[in-house]
């Protein structure tokens, strides 16, 4: 994987983040030893989030919305800029994209999914589609009613296209994926909904993967370079084993998987015909109505750690976890909750997953998990919270492979990689951990991040009337063009670094006069990772403007 995240909030500072050919091993006190390598120039691990409501839409948008208000909404869309390099997953129907995609058979309408993906990548962020529902006249009326779950002709969420139907959702995908080009990421369906049989009380991972390869056959013929995934299975769990629990069931002290969503998977990994990645989700204990007998949120996030081992030793496919729910309904102060989410993230990094999702990034009423910034309903909304603040000063370290120190206190984890450390200490009690070979007192619910190096190798002016947006595509490979605007004549260079502040390419233009000018960057023969664009302008009066803005390069 891709693209590294680095917090806008810090825009005269480049991280040194050298993710180089690092064999990592996990502590043997969670998990076996086992050793992967990261790729150089790659980022290892990436955050990202999923939309799950109209919001941060204002209603001139989204009539449906309940952003209400606009200072809210622009400082929403201000502090979702801040994550500029995160996959963010947005639905084809519902969770902010409320139109019908096909109201009837042939008839497209992406006309609510536009608007979102152009806010991602407005934001710097990597858009993800998930080609989730479809249409009613995909799942009503199926010649064999028990090939889904829901009873009609009530709609439901999720529910499953009838088999006679597959190859029209494939068509739709492939119709979304081609009205998106800048779009390099789509999963296939959530959850597994309304794939589950009946008779046997468990998931229908046979026309799951009928559906799924139909999906993906479909895509790839329209979009090569797109990546697809499945099956965004559920891997529940329970405090204690359930009636159907064999005794080879993935356990630990965080509890027991459900044999139904391990034997899904497993068809799915057998069976596709072909996959970029595999896409899961999964809460913890805490965070479920079977919670009793756990209360340390470490304990109950090492989940992750043995799921992320149980399906690397089946595939080498890049791990996705499209959802990550920890949090209780009640009981958890801010504190807690976000250092329980860096600590879950450092598991993840640190057992091969490739992707660290949470649902909705907005604060919501009834939604336990924070968010990352405060609801838009209100005045005064919209503000960054202190999990958005701890996930921005810990993303250098956490985008490069980490490994866990052993013999840590129980509550703490630390994760030490190419960038730094990260330490977390979940519980409510101060403890002591060691450091790069220092020890240190962890406050109650404290996350600190040592960054191994920084330098400031760019330095950033700003003129009026002067403006370098964003390159589009972003990401791109190898081609991207960059657009900027001039005020009065300049002489212009444009320049590419790399995360070192290394000068790698430029381009003098010369004398240009007043305008808007777009000009095409070419990186064929560069390494997959992230990369910094410099623009140089020198007016007459003795105007300089100079601005920078990060590329991604993805191949």
């Amino acid at each position: 994987m891709s693209g590294l995240l680095f917090p806008k909030s810090f825009p005269l500072m480049v991280w040194v983040l050298i993710c180089t050919v690092v064999p990592f091993g996990r502590a043997t006190a969670w998990a076996a030893v086992h050793r992967r390598t990261v790729e150089s120039d790659t980022a290892a691990f990436i955050y990202g989030f999923d939309f799950s409501t109209q919001e941060p839409d204002p209603p001139s948008q989204d009539t449906d919305a309940k952003s209400n208000n606009p200072a809210a909404v622009q400082s929403a869309l201000k502090v979702l800029s801040s994550f500029s390099g995160a996959m963010m997953d947005q639905s084809i129907d519902g969770f902010g994209a409320q139109n019908n995609p096909e109201p009837s058979p042939g008839a497209f309408d992406t006309s609510s999914i536009g608007p979102r993906i152009r806010m991602i990548l407005n934001a710097g962020g990597v858009p993800v589609i998930t080609l989730v529902q479809a249409p009613s006249w995909m799942y009503t009326g199926c010649a064999n009613p028990d090939t889904n779950s829901y009873d009609y002709p009530v709609p439901a969420f999720g529910a499953a296209p009838c088999p006679e139907h597959y190859a029209d959702f494939a068509a739709l995908a492939a119709h979304i994926a081609e009205s998106f080009p800048d779009v390099k990421y789509f999963v296939v369906w959530s959850e597994m909904r309304g794939f589950f049989n009946r008779s046997t009380e468990s998931f229908d991972a046979v026309n799951y993967t009928k559906m799924y390869n139909d999906v993906y056959d479909s895509i790839k013929a329209v979009r090569p370079d797109a990546m697809v995934g499945g099956p965004y299975a559920m891997m529940s769990s329970y405090v204690s084993p359930h009636p159907d629990t064999s005794d080879g069931a993935l356990h630990g002290s965080w509890g027991y998987i459900d044999a139904n969503s391990q034997a899904a998977l497993s068809y799915w990994l057998t069976h596709k015909v072909g996959a970029d990645f595999v896409a899961i989700d999964g809460k913890t204990d805490i965070a479920s109505s079977d919670s009793a007998g756990i209360s340390d949120p470490l304990t109950a996030s090492e989940k992750y750690y043995a799921v992320d081992e149980w399906i690397r030793s089946r595939t080498d496919l890049p791990i996705w976890w499209m959802e990550s729910h920890i949090q209780p309904d009640s009981g958890w102060n801010v504190r807690q909750a976000a250092a329980a989410r860096v600590a879950t993230l450092v598991l993840m990094n640190a057992s091969d997953a490739s992707v660290g999702m949470q649902w909705q990034p907005q604060e919501q009423a009834g939604w336990p998990d924070e968010g990352l910034w405060t609801s838009t309903e209100i005045a005064g909304g919209g503000q960054a919270t202190l999990l958005a603040d701890l996930i921005l000063q810990s993303s250098p370290v956490l985008s490069c492979r980490l490994s866990l120190q052993d013999s840590e206190p129980a509550g703490v984890v630390v994760g030490t990689g190419p960038a730094g450390t990260i330490a977390v200490n979940t519980t409510n009690n101060s403890v002591t951990a060691s450091l790069g070979g220092r020890n240190v007192v962890l406050r109650p619910d404290t996350v600190i991040t040592r960054m191994l190096t920084a330098i400031n190798p760019l330095k950033t002016s700003n003129t009026a009337g002067y403006l370098l947006s964003q390159n589009y595509p972003n990401p791109f490979n190898p081609t991207t063009v960059v657009q900027f605007r001039l005020k009065e004549a300049s002489k212009v260079k444009l320049e590419i670094y790399n995360v070192l502040g290394e000068r790698l390419e430029g381009w003098n233009y010369g004398t240009m006069e007043p305008g808007t000018y777009e000009r095409e960057i070419d990186l064929t023969g560069f390494a997959s990772g992230v990369y910094f664009y410099r623009i140089t302008a020198r007016g007459d009066d003795s105007n300089n403007f100079v601005s920078v803005k990060k590329l991604m390069l993805i191949k």
